[in-house]
């Protein structure tokens, strides 16, 4: 598993594994030492400040997922598939504000809000 986010609580590290051309996103329970996939063809996780919610990209989407529920909502849509060089999402400390990296030959960088959903 190649990692990429480590959870705030320290309990949970969130990356992929490739299988042939597709990169299935892990998570690795650093207690038990166990690892489950959480879902496939997803890639670039970044865990929010609640140790629970997990975004990641995926070909033409951005995700968020419960990883107790299993629920998942998409962020935002993507115009285009992933690039061959990928594409990076990152998270304010406060979990608040998503950066969002399309590598392109301009290189387009997107930030958005991320409001709660309303319950």
């Amino acid at each position: 598993m190649q990692p990429f986010s480590w959870s705030r609580d320290g309990r949970w590290l969130a990356g992929t594994t490739r299988y042939g051309s597709r990169d299935d996103l892990m998570v690795l329970d650093l207690q038990t030492r166990l690892q489950r996939r959480l879902s496939a063809n997803g890639k670039s996780p970044a865990w929010l400040p609640d140790s629970r919610r997990l975004l990641f990209s995926s070909a033409r989407e951005i995700v968020l997922l419960d990883t107790q529920t299993g629920a998942r909502r998409t962020v935002m849509g993507l115009d285009r598939p992933f690039d061959p060089w990928g594409r990076s999402l990152a998270l304010s400390r406060d979990g608040r504000l998503l950066v969002y990296l399309q590598m392109q030959a301009e290189g387009d960088v997107w930030r958005m809000t991320l409001d709660e959903p309303r319950r």
